[in-house]
């Protein structure tokens, strides 16, 4: 008896995958370029993989995660909706069916967008970076300029590169087609049915290692709501190897590699500068400029360092010092009160940014810029929207500065931009 049934690529908790066969980067690359073949020319009937599934002898669990693997292998399918439809008989599946997002006739103009916003996503890259360098600012352009999708309804690469949201499907396809086309960089994706969490494998050199952009995205609470921190970003999930990638999160347990790649082995940046980075990796001539929290005074104002590391000879340094805190009021009672009045210290909500020789970092109240020709450090903007509001994060968009201010732990944020020459 046949059966017709349904797949989702993005919510993929009830199947039981069975691990790659030991040719599956022929077969994958065979499967998919049939597949994607098909869905270029947004064929709209059951496609027949009878043969494939023979030759290879995949059961059902074999083939959904064979398919899952080419779907996550080709970002350019944007389009196609991220579930599937299969066609069954005696456990093994002979069709495999998909949907569309986007119309046809729209695909063309849709393209442009996309590839427009991977261009912009590069425009910051000069010829000095390494394949390392270059990996780094597309991964914190990325997570800088797109929000976590918490309704859960944006998945692909133009969700995150031309919508600016998405979920950590939209994050790990929109990576690998950017390294992949735009840099040259070997990319693919890791996913885990158990978690139903994808990341990204990227290949330096020989070695392979995981990146996971999602989970360096900083998120924040409201009571029930969950939201982006604006301007916030980690790097612990950066280039780390497989011991380190099952460390740094629970989620990162029972994957598969999209092309079965191997493993990635190599400790090499398990321990690199910018683990326990919690800003914006600004990339200089040689140099990455950055963010660090130097402690707390009795006045609960925090120092906040910029430092300098240089990638030649692998010392970091202090170029300038910013004292602020970020407060509320908080009664005896312990519950939180969003009026202006006793202050106590939350966190450390400063961001960094660069353009034309120029650093801007914030304090919770003001912007500031540091020349790095002259070491001149100078206050350009001053939030006047009242006393109980502040400056929550601070990003580079487009060549001006964007502001994210609300009041004290509120949810709302209100947006402006800073225009200067």
């Amino acid at each position: 008896m046949k059966r017709i049934l349904s797949f989702i690529i993005a919510a993929v908790t009830a199947a039981a995958a069975a691990a790659f066969p030991a040719y599956a980067d022929a077969a994958t690359d065979e499967l998919g370029d049939y597949i994607v073949g098909h869905l270029n020319d947004y064929h709209s009937a059951q496609i027949d993989i009878g043969g494939y599934v023979d030759k290879y002898g995949w059961t059902k669990d074999q083939t959904i995660n064979m398919v899952t693997s080419v779907y996550y292998s080709h970002p350019e399918l944007f389009f196609v909706k991220n579930a599937f439809t299969y066609s069954y008989d005696s456990s093994k599946i002979y069709t495999v069916g998909f949907e569309y997002s986007i119309p046809q006739a729209s695909l063309d103009a849709a393209k442009k967008q996309l590839d427009s916003a991977a261009e912009e996503a590069v425009a910051g890259i000069t010829d000095d970076m390494s394949d390392v360098d270059k990996a780094l600012y597309v991964h914190d352009y990325i997570i800088l300029n797109c929000r976590y999708d918490y309704s859960r309804r944006k998945y692909n690469a133009f969700d995150c590169l031309v919508s600016n949201s998405c979920v950590c499907q939209g994050y790990t396809l929109a990576y690998s087609y950017i390294l992949n086309n735009y840099l040259g960089i070997d990319c693919t994706a890791v996913y885990s049915f158990t978690e139903d969490h994808i990341w990204n494998y990227v290949k330096i050199g020989n070695n392979w290692y995981h990146v996971d952009l999602t989970l360096d995205d900083v998120n924040d609470t409201d009571g029930s709501k969950n939201y982006d921190r604006y301007g916030g970003i980690h790097h612990d999930n950066f280039l780390i190897s497989d011991k380190k990638c099952r460390s740094t999160s629970s989620m990162h347990r029972n994957w598969y590699v999209a092309g079965n790649f191997g493993t990635a082995s190599d400790t090499s940046y398990d321990s690199a500068f910018w683990n326990g980075v919690n800003s914006a990796l600004c990339y200089v001539d040689g140099n990455y400029y950055y963010l660090s929290d130097g402690g707390k005074d009795d006045d609960l104002k925090h120092t906040i360092n910029i430092r300098r590391y240089s990638i030649s000879d692998q010392t970091s340094k202090v170029v300038a010092k910013l004292k602020s805190c970020w407060y509320c009021t908080r009664p005896a009672a312990g519950a939180q009160s969003f009026e202006y009045g006793t202050r106590s210290y939350l966190d450390i909500y400063s961001s960094v940014a660069y353009r034309k020789g120029k650093l801007y970092f914030n304090s919770n109240k003001c912007v500031y810029s540091l020349d790095l020709s002259t070491k001149t450090a100078k206050k350009i903007y001053t939030l006047d929207k009242g006393d109980d509001m502040q400056i929550f994060g601070m990003v580079m968009v487009g060549g001006k500065l964007r502001l994210a201010y609300r009041k004290d732990l509120t949810y709302r944020e209100t947006y402006m931009k800073l225009v200067f020459n």
